[in-house]
Order: C-alpha cells, then sequence, then structure tokens
C-alpha cells in the first residue's frame, strides 16, 4: 500500500528529518504512486547527495512520464555511457528516441539493449525484449511506426 508507506514517510519526515534514507524511501513510494512531479523533485535531492545512478535512472523514469523527454533522453545517455551494462535505461533511450523520429540512433541502442539482456539472461525484461526486438525489425525494414 504505497499510499500508507507515503504517508507514514510523511509523519516520519516531520518527527525525524535526518531520519537515513526517509527522502530515498519517500522518493521512490511517489514514483510507484506515479507522482512524478514530486518523484523527480524529492528524487533529485537524493542524486544530488548520493550520485546513485538507480536514482538518477528513475528520475529519467519520471521525466519520461512527464514528457519532459530531452531531459530523460539525456539522463539515459549518461547512464548508459557510464553503466554500459544498465539494461533498462538502453530500452528507455532507445523507445524515446524512436518516439521523436531518430531511428539510426533508436536501432543502435534496442542492439544494445538486447545485448544486455543475453549477456545477463535475465527474465524480468521478456516483455521489453519482444518489443525491443519488433521495433528493431520494423526500423531495419525502414517501416518505422
Amino acid at each position: 500500500d504505497y499510499e500508507g508507506a507515503r504517508k507514514h514517510f510523511m509523519q516520519t519526515y516531520v518527527l525525524q528529518p535526518k531520519y537515513p534514507n526517509l527522502d530515498r524511501s519517500l522518493g521512490m513510494t511517489m514514483f510507484n504512486l506515479k507522482r512524478w512531479k514530486d518523484a523527480v523533485q524529492i528524487l533529485t535531492k537524493v542524486y544530488e547527495r548520493t550520485r546513485d545512478i538507480h536514482i538518477y535512472y528513475f528520475i529519467g523514469r519520471s521525466l519520461m512520464e512527464l514528457g519532459e523527454s530531452n531531459r530523460a533522453a539525456n539522463i539515459f545517455q549518461t547512464i548508459v555511457t557510464n553503466v554500459p551494462t544498465h539494461a533498462q535505461a538502453a530500452y528507455d533511450l532507445a523507445t524515446l528516441l524512436d518516439r521523436v523520429g531518430q531511428g539510426a540512433n533508436a536501432i543502435a541502442y534496442y542492439k544494445a539493449f538486447l545485448q544486455i539482456v543475453e549477456k545477463s539472461k535475465r527474465k524480468d525484461l521478456d516483455r521489453a525484449v519482444r518489443t525491443a526486438r519488433m521495433r528493431l525489425d520494423a526500423l531495419q525494414k525502414g517501416g518505422g511506426k
């Protein structure tokens, strides 16, 4: 129950604002509640303090959901550059590039995503793998959409 968790975190914050990782937990709860603006605001503060690449990814995802494609793409590009095995960032970057008609660039990131997943043998990304293969096939055939 993310809404219950949010209320709990807010109450704890009032009583103990310096409680370890409270802001991280609150930010991720906001993300799971799809409260994207709140998630960006809170997680940005966490990222500035920790430089945690996973937090940075969730900022990018939140921005993507808010329609801030350029900012999200910049974040995903930074992540993929610094952590080339970050499958989700590669997939999300490919998806954003695909949406804005940058097919050639999207192809490169769809391929990178598929290679990462193949090497890691991750099963939790099966749906994204199917979508990436379908989009890659369409883009390579020149169909795009």
